[in-house]
């Protein structure tokens, strides 16, 4: 496997400032940081799926495993999302997302506010169809040229990691 230096991967504000073609593969929120174990899993993760536009990576917590709420990072969802052409100037826009090797899908709301972007409206289904549990990561991939807007979600269970 290559090393990828993850030295610039850390939290949003310093692995999304890159004004051309993405230097990085994922970008994480500003809180998480991750153990030795959590970035291997990742970085095999990241390297397996090369992805052309970088990943948003979250790893889950009580908040955002339990509830019917997650949350992108503004400077991810202002670059990647809100400039998709399928979101256009609507607050609230169709996500519909999809597990790694699933033909199932989930239609959630992505709404768009001043301060941040949020899954309100169908995350708490997907999570709980997918048994999500806190610790659990959460690669998500924008699908380019789709409408509605699409990401493909892969997961690595927190047990993989231990």
């Amino acid at each position: 496997m290559a090393h990828m230096d993850t030295s610039s991967l850390g939290p949003e504000e310093n692995g999304d400032n890159s004004e051309g073609a993405s230097e990085t593969s994922f970008i994480l929120p500003k809180k998480p940081s991750l153990t030795p174990a959590q970035e291997q899993k990742l970085l095999e993760k990241v390297e397996a799926i090369d992805p052309r536009v970088p990943l948003y990576v979250v790893i889950l917590d009580r908040t955002n495993a339990c509830r019917g709420l997650l949350t992108f990072g503004t400077n991810y969802a202002s670059r990647y999302l809100n400039k998709n052409p399928a979101a256009g100037k609507k607050s609230v826009i169709s996500l519909v997302l999809q597990l790694e090797g699933e033909s199932r899908t989930w239609d959630t709301e992505l709404q768009r506010k001043t301060d941040h972007t949020a899954i309100v409206e169908g995350w708490a289904s997907f999570a709980g169809g997918n048994r999500l549990q806190e610790g659990d990561i959460c690669l998500f991939k924008l699908m380019e040229s789709e409408e509605p807007l699409k990401m493909m979600v892969y997961i690595i269970r927190a047990e993989e990691c231990t």
